[in-house]
């Protein structure tokens, strides 16, 4: 059913939205500490924090802020590919497209959405300091993994007829993903 599909993909969004909106307070609580700490020359250890924010802040490196952004900039990429998605799942439900296939092509896209959301959401988790490199690296290979499917579901779906606004999104997340396992990579050979 087309239409249960479309309200399960909106779910799905709607997580990873809630996701970005977590990261946003996150970098947020987390940049207002790095700056007082750039400014203080010292990691604040001696004064009291008023929240769990702050001292969860105060662990948080000028390289964990950059991967913070970077991760940012990749939910922020899924997001506007789950909504593209939605579109998509809209226009095959109406003539002259072929309902028997395209249903099975959409519950697996359904299917890869809702590990795409999983893998989002565990990504917003491993931001958290210390924040482990190698889980990042792998979340974002699954991620990786899971966009790439998603394109060759669409590809087939559409019988290549791809709308350019997919293209140009999943572009933008293939960008954003590449930039982030750079970082890492970086990060992983730092001394």
């Amino acid at each position: 059913n087309h239409i249960a599909i479309g309200r399960s993909l909106t779910q799905v969004a709607i997580s990873v939205k809630d996701v970005l909106r977590e990261i946003d307070e996150f970098k947020q609580g987390s940049a207002e500490q790095c700056l007082i700490d750039a400014d203080n020359g010292t990691g604040n250890e001696d004064e009291d924090s008023s929240s769990d924010e702050n001292e969860l802040s105060e662990e948080v490196t000028a390289t964990e802020m950059q991967v913070v952004q970077l991760v940012k900039e990749l939910v922020s990429s899924i997001l506007n590919l789950l909504k593209q998605l939605l579109y998509i799942v809209a226009a095959v439900a109406k003539p002259p497209h072929d309902k028997i296939n395209n249903t099975l092509i959409l519950e697996k896209l359904l299917e890869l959405s809702k590990d795409l959301g999983i893998s989002v959401d565990e990504l917003g988790a491993s931001l958290y300091p210390p924040q482990e490199i190698e889980a990042l690296q792998q979340r974002v290979l699954e991620i990786e993994g899971l966009i790439e499917n998603l394109q060759t579901e669409v590809i087939t779906m559409m019988n290549e007829s791809v709308p350019e606004v997919f293209t140009s999104v999943f572009i933008a997340c293939k960008n954003a993903a590449l930039s982030l396992t750079k970082l890492l990579d970086a990060s992983v050979n730092i001394p």
